[in-house]
């Protein structure tokens, strides 16, 4: 829990919502939009969330990565109508696309998804080998490196199409 004051105590995967809902009231903000915002800059400054945001309108190069591979792990367990923009943070997508809870933190997302309701690494794993799945559904962890590498990859392919389309 974190004590916001001696009087009120605000648990802790909700406050990341709660100051992206004050910073930008009238706006419907999600669970995920919420994690995005917090990773484009302070709660007040004026800005905004776009699925289609690039990797360099966030604050930290692996953040659009992050999102990207989230959502596909979530589709991929959820099924394509799962929508990650819209839906709760699915603690098990974000298992499986971080290799676990590695130093007590989740790889996405991590203040808003309760532990508590999450399975574990070990109990994903049991579920797939159940269901005669290898637990390549479970990812390793990218480092940071590979993670910049893949921006600077759509990055030069974003370039390019650009670059072609105006001249």
């Amino acid at each position: 829990m974190i004590y916001s004051n001696d009087h009120m105590c605000i648990p802790s995967n909700h406050l990341l919502v709660f100051s992206q809902e004050v910073a930008h009231p009238g706006q419907d903000i999600s669970p995920l939009g919420s994690y995005a915002l917090s990773k484009k800059g302070k709660a007040t400054a004026d800005i905004t969330y776009s699925r289609d945001d690039p990797p360099e309108a966030y604050t930290n190069s692996t953040v659009h990565s992050r999102i990207s591979s989230y959502c596909d792990s979530a589709h991929a367990i959820h099924g394509p109508d799962f929508d990650p923009y819209n839906e709760a943070i699915s603690g098990e997508a974000a298992m499986r696309v971080g290799g676990g809870k590695q130093h007590g933190r989740y790889w996405v997302a991590d203040p808003l998804i309760d532990s508590s309701r999450t399975p574990t690494l070990s109990q994903i794993r049991a579920k797939d080998r159940r269901q005669g799945q290898s637990s390549s559904g479970v990812r390793s962890r990218p480092t940071a490196a590979e993670c910049i590498i893949t921006n600077l990859q759509v990055l030069a392919v974003s370039f390019v199409l650009n670059h072609s389309i105006i001249t």
